[in-house]
């Protein structure tokens, strides 16, 4: 049987600017379990080949912003299934703090 593949392009929704290297997960859409993945080139584009034809859940995830799923992507056999322009929407990103202290000794010794 003929294999398949989906492609698309993921842009930054505020900027309008292509996506470099978001992760692309497949999923199964029948229990969710990861078929395979990639991450999208400098232009912001991604292809997943080598699929067997059946529907499936694309995920887009990049630290900064929100992870945005598609599901019911259906590919025929042997069909390329072209996603188009994709976007992802920036947020903020909580990271936990460093706190740096100073006790008032340079390290010279007396």
């Amino acid at each position: 049987m003929p294999t398949s593949s989906i492609t698309g392009r993921v842009y930054d929704t505020d900027l309008n600017v292509p996506s470099s290297t978001p992760n692309i997960v497949l999923r199964s859409e029948r229990d969710s379990s990861q078929v395979t993945g990639t991450v999208t080139d400098k232009s912001g584009s991604f292809t997943l080949s080598g699929l067997r034809p059946g529907r499936y859940s694309v995920e887009l995830s990049f630290i900064g912003y929100r992870t945005k799923t598609v599901g019911d992507v259906a590919v025929a056999p042997g069909a390329t299934r072209d996603m188009g322009k994709m976007t992802l929407q920036q947020t903020a990103v909580a990271v936990q703090g460093v706190e740096a202290t100073a006790n008032g000794a340079t390290g010279i010794p007396h």
